[in-house]
């Protein structure tokens, strides 16, 4: 096939007609006429490059500017392949196709040019063209004259327009955080952080600036510092913690700890102005970083606060199911019981109409949702993990997967409640797939005195085997009746299928007392309806029921967790 197979709606202009037309073209197309694909795979790739250096030059210009950094020649090095990257980038960008309003890619040279001009030309032409290099060519290296050492440093200001490029970083971020499978909130602090630590960068770099490009004959009056005395030279605040002119590091995480602790509105006051010019910048600081800070805390706790859509809704339908219960005066223990099975619901259950939302999807997209959605569940129910299905692809299709998750139903079952009550006369129609939790197979001290050999399990391994005789009684009671522990489903097993095949079957199942127990049921006459609609879907279905049962009565697993037990008490 062609290596770039995806077709997409082009606006270009025809070379034979010189006009303006629609079309379809695939990305190799639009690269063999030396235009790039705006959502092109090497193009993002580039732009993280782009992103990269531009987070650089943000926390590098600052600090060589503030702290009067000289580069050395690796630094040297990088600044230059920076101002090349930049300018490659530029010239790319005129060659960048753009998706119109109309939602068609429009790679027409002269659009995409009056585009670019029009939007970011202007930041990127200045934050790549080094102007502070020419001036310094100029003037001399290093200034041999103090003016011309001071048009330096005012100049080298310029290189801030770098950092006019941050602007142009929202769109790049948006396109990662779409890769990213990282929740809002997750997301929000990392980005509420980032801005939060970039802020407290700049504000110390340009204290410190602040500090040490004042007067340096003048003295303590002449600066501003409070109860002075005008034999004595200003000082910096820097200077009056003892730090040495030439120690750059401690000056560095001196000024961004006055930059975070201004900011956070803590103030230890340990490091203070002193000097009229570090006051002013103290007093603009101030306004900006408590500003900047009390929006971050207020963004992240809003964003805590507020409830998803999801959390809301559940939260009311989990209000309206005990509403119910009150007003039907159902005790307190039932309610709690149907609270856990509600709540255990919908997480496994959307409380969002599910089914509309999921048919109104393409298949193929739907299978990817589905499988994604109950991914958790299918990880650890047996149908999909445990068995090797002989007889059905391995590992199973999405397809099939889907399909299941769909017509099986879950069920959160409370500590000690019985879920087969074998004295019960009407018969089992489910068959029930352990999620979470261990249940337990049972006798009543009663029916196992009268119960005879010979009779079936599909629990894992005959009850009837003599390692059964042996197995460790348990003290808990049912309706004041003891009862002898059989075999323990944990999570992965099923059971049910014993009693839909023998109705005579006598041993009934419960959740352990380590519970809650989450189960997935499946109904006999779910599968009497499908089997109408779909019989083949329902006939691999029972192949992979069939299979999970060979493989757990093979690996007698029931009988080992009970062994288990036994040697744990």
């Amino acid at each position: 096939g062609s290596t770039y197979p995806l077709l997409l709606s082009t606006r270009r202009k025809n070379v034979a007609t010189q006009e303006i037309e629609l079309t379809e073209e695939t990305e190799g197309c639009l690269l063999q006429r030396y235009i790039i694909p705006p959502n092109f795979r090497w193009k993002l790739r580039w732009d993280i490059l782009v992103g990269i250096l531009i987070i650089y030059s943000v926390l590098i210009i600052p600090w060589r500017i503030s702290f009067d950094i000289e580069p050395e020649l690796v630094a040297t090095v990088v600044d230059v392949l920076v101002d090349v990257i930049f300018g490659i980038d530029l010239v790319m960008c005129f060659r960048t196709a753009f998706v119109d309003a109309d939602g068609t890619i429009d790679t027409v040279t002269w659009h995409i040019g009056r585009r670019y001009l029009r939007t970011w030309f202007t930041f990127d032409l200045l934050s790549t063209f080094p102007v502070d290099r020419f001036v310094e060519a100029i003037t001399g290296q290093g200034g041999a004259e103090a003016r011309a050492l001071k048009m330096i440093r005012m100049v080298r200001l310029i290189r801030l327009l770098k950092l006019a490029r941050m602007l142009k970083m929202g769109k790049l971020v948006q396109r990662i955080e779409d890769m990213l499978d990282l929740s809002p909130l997750t997301l929000r602090c990392i980005n509420l952080g980032t801005k939060l630590t970039v802020m407290s960068h700049f504000l110390g770099c340009f204290w410190f600036f602040v500090s040490s490009h004042g007067d340096p004959d003048a003295n303590q009056c002449e600066s501003g510092l409070l109860e002075c005395n005008p034999a004595l030279l200003g000082t910096t605040w820097w200077e009056e913690i003892n730090i040495k002119p030439d120690n750059k590091f401690d000056q560095y995480i001196a000024s961004l700890y006055w930059a975070f602790t201004t900011m956070t509105t803590v103030g230890y006051g340990d490091i203070h102005p002193r000097s009229d010019r570090e006051r002013v910048y103290a007093i603009v600081a101030m306004i900006f970083g408590a500003t900047m800070f009390g929006y971050i805390i207020g963004s992240i706790a809003a964003l805590a606060g507020q409830e998803r859509g999801i959390e809301a809704l559940t939260k009311k339908k989990l209000s309206l199911v005990r509403h119910f219960c009150q007003e039907q005066r159902v005790s307190e223990n039932k309610v709690r019981e149907v609270m856990k099975h509600y709540q255990f619901f919908y997480e496994e259950r959307s409380p969002f109409n599910e089914t509309a939302l999921m048919m109104e999807l393409p298949t193929w997209l739907r299978k990817k949702v589905a499988v994604h959605v109950h991914r958790e569940a299918i990880a650890k129910l047996g149908i999909f993990a445990g068995p090797q299905q002989k007889g059905l692809e391995n590992p199973l299709p999405d397809w099939f997967k889907c399909w299941a998750m769909r017509i099986l139903e879950p069920q959160a079952v409370c500590p000690g409640e019985v879920i087969i009550n074998a004295e019960e006369s009407s018969p089992v129609q489910e068959l029930f797939l352990v999620l979470e939790g261990e249940c337990e197979a049972f006798y009543h001290r009663s029916m196992w005195r009268q119960r005879q050999t010979g009779g079936h399990s599909d629990t894992g391994g005959s009850a009837d085997n003599p390692d059964m005789e042996v197995a460790a009684q348990s003290a808990s009671t049912l309706s004041g009746t003891k009862a002898k522990t059989l075999l323990v489903f944990s999570p992965g097993c099923m059971f049910g299928l014993e009693h839909l095949t023998f109705q005579s079957q006598r041993h009934s199942v419960r959740c352990s007392k380590s519970g809650p127990c989450l189960l997935y049921v499946l109904r006999q006459s779910t599968m009497a309806e499908v089997q109408v609609s779909s019989p083949e879907m329902v006939k691999a279905l029972q192949k992979a029921i069939t299979n999970l049962m060979i493989l757990q009565t093979r690996l007698r697993v029931p009988q080992k967790n009970l062994e288990l037990r036994r040697t744990a008490r």
